[in-house]
């Protein structure tokens, strides 16, 4: 309580600042745009992509790593390991699980997945 009501405005009023200081650097980018489009015509806009085949297709292996970095496997495994379960519970659960198989090293995938997911600027 005593948190939100110190911060609470100071914390509102670095949020707006920042998505309006968002908004205005996409609005300078679009005005330039129009300058140029304005200047130059149309032909600006050949060295855009098309925009095909960005998004690379998510794998089983994919899948696996996220399984890895969220802790799932490790879990089962212990799980499996310090419960007194019969092999047979223990062999479905081990089929529903996701192992990484990729070419990479499993420590590289996994660097590589965080920073797919988390971004590489930290």
């Amino acid at each position: 309580m005593l948190y939100n009501w110190q911060y609470f405005d100071k914390r509102n009023r670095l949020c707006h600042n920042m998505i309006m200081e968002h908004f205005e650097v996409h609005k300078e980018k679009l005005e330039d745009l129009i300058l140029d489009v304005d200047r130059y015509g149309p032909k600006i806009l050949t060295d855009i992509p098309d925009g095909t085949a960005r998004i690379p297709a998510v794998t089983v292996d994919d899948f696996a790593l996220i399984d890895e970095l969220s802790g799932l496997n490790l879990f089962l495994d212990n799980f499996m390991q310090n419960h007194d379960i019969p092999e047979t519970v223990k062999d479905r659960i081990r089929a529903r699980m996701v192992r990484y198989s990729g070419d990479k090293p499993k420590s590289i995938a996994i660097n590589e997945m965080r920073m797919k997911l988390l971004g590489d600027s930290r």
